[in-house]
Formats: structure tokens, sequence, C-alpha cells
């Protein structure tokens, strides 16, 4: 009977101790978790879109467009924090209109003229900053070169990327030297360098150093090359003028990297329905040294009223360095280019130098818990297209013309959930087609509602 009441113990206390080890390790994978969440902040960005589109001047088919679209832009993002001095932020997207192909991939060759649509995920931001001195802070990685202001406006958040939109909306990977010489909780100077390296020629085996040409076409050439500097001031005083206020002075100096070949059906053919398959690709290592000037700024609450009033503008000159050619895959046209038939068909942007502006007015009136407001682009000669990555249904960096953007926005859940309606009226003299601008006059009206959620 002791005998029995001996073992009878020996099993209590085993259980007792296995529970109160497994409490134990519940506890610390919680302090885990806990400290882990200190450290690592995670964020979920959702947008839908859905609108009516009509376009009266189709010069493709003579006829005019009507569509309804429907599209959805998700982006996952993560902060995590080392400690004070260094801190490293990454987001990944996807962006896709609904239904289309079902599973619509991206591009799986990091093409720069390929916009980043489809249903799988891709790197929209990855980089450190890490302060080295008191006032100096060093960045490497995919830099937020996206969705710059203005473009946080009319979403009514904080500012979203680096540079101002009119330069530059597409994904860009570099090292950047950040100065803030001057700051007081009144006003601030930041003064910020920015390098694009170039990368090696083949992503796949850099060591084999081939290059591109057209007797070798399914090779990357080198990367993209730049520099930018720019020098931002912030005014925090409120005075009689503004409550607050933002310039940012831009200068850009960036040689396009050229593009593996790419097989696709274009209208190439003047005077009628290109139906050709053509394989293009580039003749040299680089596409077009580019320079550009960008000029940013933004008053809030001006002369003391809920008006907040923005503009932005930029200059563009572009030396295109290779000449683009295609050759016939597949004859579409019943014999009158034969297959294997081979062209120059132009320049990046044009043939020759490229010259242009590009410039945006913004009015906006804040009411509590929504605001209304309004938008004009307008777009001069051939400016460097800088919205190859585009959310938007219509990219506007791609056209050269004018357009007219008015909408309502009302924030729902303390400014996290913000539902917008607007109208948008573009009228086009060009639009960038792949590598180049056409001549092409459209009067386009988009009529939307959108969805923004942020946390």
């Amino acid at each position: 009977m002791k005998a029995i009441n001996i073992i009878l113990c020996l099993l209590v206390a085993s259980s007792v101790c296995a529970t109160t080890m497994n409490e134990i390790d519940e506890r610390l994978t919680d302090v885990e978790i806990h400290m882990l969440q200190k450290k690592i902040d995670l964020g979920l960005e959702l947008q839908m879109f859905g609108g009516y589109l009509n376009n009266d001047n189709s010069e493709v088919s003579n006829k005019a467009y009507h569509a309804k679209i429907f599209k959805n832009n998700v982006r996952l993002k993560m902060k995590g924090d080392l400690n004070n001095d260094f801190q490293v932020y990454t987001s990944l997207q996807i962006s896709h209109t609904f239904n289309d192909n079902l599973q619509s991939g991206i591009d799986t060759n990091n093409d720069t003229l390929t916009p980043t649509n489809g249903s799988k995920p891709y790197l929209r931001t990855a980089y450190f900053d890490w302060k080295i001195a008191n006032k100096l802070v060093f960045s490497a990685g995919r830099l937020p070169t996206t969705f710059g202001p203005p473009e946080h406006h009319k979403l009514g958040r904080g500012r979203l990327g680096t540079y101002p939109l009119t330069s530059f909306n597409f994904p860009l990977d570099g090292v950047s030297l950040t100065y803030n010489p001057m700051a007081s909780s009144d006003w601030s100077i930041i003064s910020r360098s920015i390098y694009v390296p170039a990368t090696f020629t083949e992503p796949s085996a850099p060591y084999q150093g081939l290059s591109l040409s057209s007797n070798n076409p399914s090779t990357a050439a080198k990367g993209h090359e730049g520099f930018t500097q720019m020098l931002e001031i912030d005014f925090n005083k409120k005075n009689s003028f503004f409550d607050s206020a933002n310039t940012i002075f831009q200068y850009s100096y960036l040689e396009l990297g050229s593009f593996v070949e790419r097989t696709a059906q274009l209208q190439l053919l003047p005077n009628t329905i290109d139906r050709n398959i053509y394989r293009v690709y580039a003749d040299g290592k680089k596409l077009s040294r580019m320079k550009i000037i960008s000029y940013y700024q933004d008053f809030n609450a001006i002369f003391q009223t809920k008006f907040d009033f923005y503009f932005s503008y930029m200059k563009s000159w572009a030396n295109p360095l290779s000449n683009i050619k295609a050759e016939v895959l597949s004859d579409g046209t019943g014999g009158t280019t034969p297959a294997g038939t081979q062209f120059t068909v132009g320049q990046f942007i044009k043939k020759g130098e490229a010259e242009g502006t590009r410039t945006i007015y913004g009015l906006k009136y804040n009411f509590e818990n929504s605001f209304i407001g309004g938008e004009f682009w307008k777009t001069t000669g051939v400016p460097i297209p800088n919205d190859l990555y585009s959310d938007d249904p219509i990219a506007l960096g791609g056209i050269s013309g004018e357009s007219y953007h008015s909408y309502y926005t009302h924030q729902f859940y303390n400014k996290q959930v913000s539902v917008r309606t607007g109208y948008v009226h573009v009228r086009t003299n060009r639009e960038f087609n792949i590598f180049s601008y056409v001549d092409k006059k459209q009067n386009i009206n988009l009529a939307y509602t959108s969805l923004f959620v942020s946390f």
C-alpha cells in the first residue's frame, strides 16, 4: 500500500512539474514575443478602386471606349528598431485589376520599363537607416522613391516618399547620406545625397561580365546609375501666412540602363492595325542620359484658413545613348512584313535630345473628418516618364497634356479608413508607349470611388 502511495505521489509531482514547466515555457515565449513586438512594427495598407472610364478618341479603333475598372493595391509594411541609431524598413506590394486572367503575374526580369501589375508580390522598399553621427544618417537599399509629395495630400496621410512625385515614381536601389545641420521645434534644414550604383551585367552570373548586344540580346545590360542632391526646408512655426510649410529643391543625374529583350505585339506600323509579334531590344548598354531639376512647395492652413496649397515643378533633359530595334517574329499583316524583318524603331523617349516639363497645382479644404480638393497637371514637351509604377488606373506621369482631378474624401475610425470619390478629366497630346512617346489625341473621363485603409 505504501508503495502504491509513493508511486501516486511521484506521478502527481511529475504532472505538477510538467505543468509548471509548460507554464514557464509559455511565459518565456510570451516575453520573447512581447520583446520582439517592441522591436518590430507591422503595418498594412489596402486600397480598392472602382470606376467607370470613357475615352472618346481612341486612335487605334477610331471608336469611343468605355470600361469599368476595379483595382486592388495591397501593401505589407515592416519597421524594425534595433536601437535608437539603427532601423530597417521594408514593404511588399501587390497591384492587380479584378479578375485579370484570375492570376496574372508580373514581369520576372525586373525590367524598369514594365509596370509592376499582377497578383504576385514585388519589393517596394527595403532599406536601413543608420545614425553614424549626431546629425548624419546613412541609408542603403531599395529607397522610398515612390509615392512622394504631393501624393499624400489626396490620401490624407503623412508624407509617403522622398522624391517629389513630378520627378520620380519608381523604385530605385541606392545609398543615401542625410545631414540635418539645423533643427528645432520651429524649423529644420535637411540635405540628402543619394547615389544609385550600377549593377553587374548578368544577374544570375555576374562573374561572366557579359554585355547586351544584338548578338546576345537575352543578357541584361548594366543597371541604372546616377546621383541626386536634395535640399529640404521644413517650417513649423505658425504665423499669419500659414501653419506649416515644406520646401524641396532637387537635382538628379541618371544614366538609364538598357533592358532585356522583350517579345510582344506592338503598334509599330503606321496607318494600320499592327498584328505582328516582335522581338524588341536595344543595341547598347545604356538607354539614356538624363538631367532633372525639381521644386516642391506646400503651405498648410494658408492665411489662417482651412485651405492647404501645394505646387510642384519639374524640368528634364534626356539624351538617348542607344537605338531600339525590332525584329518580326510572326507576320500578322498578310506578308507585308515577313518574319525576320528588322528595323530601327527609335530611341528612348524620342529620337534625339528630349526636353519637357511637368507641373502640379493642388488646393484642398479641410473639414473635421473630411476634405475636398482639386489638382491640375500640365505636361509640356516630352519629359521623362516618371510614373512607370503607378497604382492609379491612369498613369499621369506617362502622359503629355493636361489633367483635372477633383475629389472628396471622408475619414473614419481615427482616420485609418478613407473613402474618396472623384472625377478625372485628361486631355493628351502624347503618350509614353514602351520606350518612347507617340502622338495620341485623347479625351479621357474617369469617375471613381476609392477605399484606403492603413494601420
